[in-house]
């Protein structure tokens, strides 16, 4: 059975106006009518013009409007295409804005006491106190003109190792912090690390680390394990 017509929809009073100034489809947009509607309506004014070549008119404000917005809002603020807001602006000889940048693209600042602090701070010490990324703590380091301190040379020993059966030992799993854990990564890349005196010699509670060869302090500790840890990601 089929559904009984309502009564058909008055054509509103400013039809000719909105289409004169906008498209086709920009003005069936405006009032939400469907394609039949809009042919009666053209019908019913006798406008004969074709649709398919019919082009939105630039408005009157555009050259002024369109420097303080991206295409993005004029699209919204026009009710209109991408291509026709490109026509518009190469007709008006004139930009869009540029585009502002998202939260997450924005970088973060140096901190307030970076420049202070920097100089008494390895690299290192710097990018576990601020708990930022290597990139960044480079461009604060350019952009405050500052230098970190020079962590102590590695000291390297001859290419002699001990039958020491301590060497093997990782650590005791009860008593763990960073640079156990750093150790541990290292360790993954088949290199024998062990804590270590200034000498390169096994002492459990030692203030350097053994990794082969060369002995390391603490914070190049963590900078090598950081290098494996990136190379693995």
């Amino acid at each position: 059975m089929a559904r009984p017509k309502g009564p058909l929809r008055q054509m509103p009073a400013d039809f000719v106006e909105v289409y004169l100034a906008n498209s086709w489809e920009g003005t069936r947009q405006h009032f939400a009518v469907g394609h039949e509607v809009m042919r009666r309506w053209r019908r019913e004014c006798g406008i004969t013009d074709k649709p398919s070549i019919r082009r939105r008119v630039m408005p009157a404000d555009f050259a002024l409007v369109a420097p303080t917005m991206t295409k993005m809002e004029m699209k919204a603020h026009y009710q209109t295409t991408f291509n026709t807001i490109t026509r518009w602006l190469e007709e008006a000889g004139v930009r869009q804005a540029k585009p502002k940048p998202s939260g997450n693209a924005l970088p973060r600042p140096a901190p307030a006491d970076f420049a202070a602090l920097a100089p008494t701070m390895t690299k290192s010490q710097l990018h576990r106190h601020y708990n930022t990324s290597w990139d960044a703590l480079t461009r604060w380091l350019v952009e405050t003109g500052t230098t970190p301190a020079d962590p102590p040379k590695a000291r390297h020993q001859p290419t002699y190792f001990r039958n020491n059966p301590q060497h093997r030992i990782h650590r005791d799993v009860r008593q763990t912090d960073i640079y156990d854990d750093a150790a541990d990564v290292i360790r993954r890349e088949r290199f024998a690390v062990h804590r270590c005196d200034d000498r390169g010699r096994y002492a459990p509670k030692g203030g350097f680390w053994r990794v082969g060869i060369v002995i390391l302090t603490p914070d190049e500790l963590l900078q090598r394990a950081d290098k494996y840890r990136r190379k693995a990601a």
